[in-house]
């Protein structure tokens, strides 16, 4: 299967905020990420483009994907830039170092000045992307699109 993330022009207090679609429309929800700041490692959204999701079974996070492709790998490697960027919940972007976060809602919080933004009900919409991807399945693909 493949998703589609279309991220929107707007950046808040670093976090940029997308929509993330599947091909046949069963899965439709917001996402979270870090600014783009160069590709740098922990502080950076990934470069816009195709990208095969990898099942991860880690200690933090289990049963979700992580994306290989470009300057990405799921482990590290001493030839990409980037490392372990996965799929999984979280609200703000203080909480993900470089991977995206799903969520059904999202609005402005009162984190700093001026607002950022934030994504919720992001453990449900995670439980959804698992229902329909399938936990530890492969052949799944991630088309990043900046606007």
């Amino acid at each position: 299967m493949r998703l589609t993330l279309e991220r929107h022009a707007m950046v808040y207090q670093g976090a940029t905020l997308g929509n993330l679609m599947s091909d046949d429309g069963e899965i439709a929800c917001f996402t979270l990420e870090r600014a783009w700041l160069d590709n740098r490692p922990s502080v950076s959204c990934v470069p816009a483009g195709e990208y095969e999701l990898v099942p991860h079974h880690g200690t933090k996070y289990q049963d979700t994907w992580a994306l290989r492709g470009r300057t990405v790998s799921p482990v590290p490697d001493p030839s990409k830039e980037r490392s372990a960027i996965l799929l999984h919940p979280a609200n703000y972007h203080h909480q993900i170092q470089g991977c995206i976060a799903p969520g059904y809602s999202a609005k402005m919080v009162a984190m700093g000045s001026p607002p950022s933004v934030g994504v919720f009900e992001s453990r449900p919409a995670m439980a959804e992307i698992e229902a329909v991807l399938g936990i530890g399945t492969h052949g799944h693909w991630l088309l990043i699109v900046d606007p």
